[in-house]
């Protein structure tokens, strides 16, 4: 049965608020009314129409929920949702390894790891299926020690509905007699992904530095420094003068480059670009079925003002 508020009293006097007393009240949405701002609700088994509606409940803020690993977005965990902003960044790019010096050449430089790309896109809860795998992009895999390349980071995405690419790898290095040689160049920044709103690229590895002259062995080596993404800053080299690698900063880092000081007969390893991240924000809708609060006033009988998250209404000692 459909009636207008006004011939309603007795119902809205009996229907449960959040504590007796209270000018508010719960309610069961059933869809929008048929004028503008509006929404058809249920009290007591009663249908209301035209209900007037604070403009912002659709639409409010509600939490968020982070994948630093594998997963999957249950939408069920969130009854009421209207939609989602999903943000993600790839993994980052590892970095080169470098051959030590002998005594005939000096030792390589190896160069640093891509950062990961950053994309984000609304989506309607409407478009988001029952359950959503999640993949967060491992980060590079460290080089060996010696002229070896980096690994590149992987693809991070929210099912098929975005995605975000990681880094690419750093090269390695090998020996070398001349000066300016033997310097790993830096891996590029991851630059794509798919079904975005918003895609920022990730910052590019650095080429390894080699500063001196090899032949009186004062050539002074600087590993390549890490890319940075949209949740990370750039990793410096180590500040030792033979080193391995440094591990790509959280979330989507490149490593930095490994170097081997114009002395050191020791071969260096690169290291393992940051993971990816992926994160959900949360936002109410109005869906039939769901409870909404109303608040009844002296001007307005009845003035929905809340969305609560959930699909049960709930009982007067809420």
């Amino acid at each position: 049965m459909t009636e207008p508020i006004s011939e309603l009293p007795d119902v809205i006097h009996q229907a449960g608020g959040p504590g007796i007393g209270s000018p508010y009240l719960y309610a069961t949405y059933i869809g929008p009314g048929t004028r503008p701002g509006t929404s058809d609700i249920q009290i007591l088994g009663q249908t209301v129409t035209n209900i007037p509606k604070l403009a912002h409940i659709e639409g409010q803020y509600i939490g968020y929920e982070v994948f630093t690993s594998n997963g999957t977005f249950t939408k069920a965990n969130y009854p009421g949702l209207g939609s989602v902003v999903v943000e993600l960044v790839g993994g980052g790019g590892g970095s080169g390894g470098c051959t030590g010096s002998s005594s005939s050449t000096v030792g390589g430089v190896g160069g640093g790891g891509g950062g990961g790309a950053y994309a984000m896109r609304r989506i309607a809860a409407s478009d988001i299926p029952a359950s959503v795998t999640v993949t967060v992009g491992a980060g590079g895999t460290a080089a060996s020690a010696g002229n070896n390349n980096g690994g590149n980071g992987g693809t991070s995405s929210f099912g098929n509905l975005l995605s975000a690419e990681g880094g690419r790898g750093g090269n390695g290095a090998a020996a070398s007699s001349g000066e300016g040689q033997s310097s790993g160049i830096g891996g590029v920044g991851g630059e794509s992904g798919s079904n975005f709103d918003l895609l920022i690229t990730g910052d590019d590895g650095h080429t390894g530095i080699r500063v001196g002259l090899a032949a009186n062995g004062n050539l002074q080596t600087l590993g390549g420094g890490g890319g940075g993404s949209y949740f990370s800053g750039e990793r410096r080299a180590s500040t030792s003068l033979s080193a391995n690698g440094v591990a790509g900063k959280s979330y989507g880092g490149g490593a930095s480059g490994a170097q081997a000081q114009g002395g050191s007969s020791t071969s260096r390893a690169g290291a393992a670009g940051a993971p990816g991240v992926v994160i959900v924000h949360l936002y109410t809708g109005l869906v039939p079925g769901q409870t909404v609060l109303c608040l009844r006033t002296p001007m307005v009988p009845l003035l929905i003002v809340g969305a609560v998250v959930g699909s049960t209404v709930p009982s007067e000692s809420s």
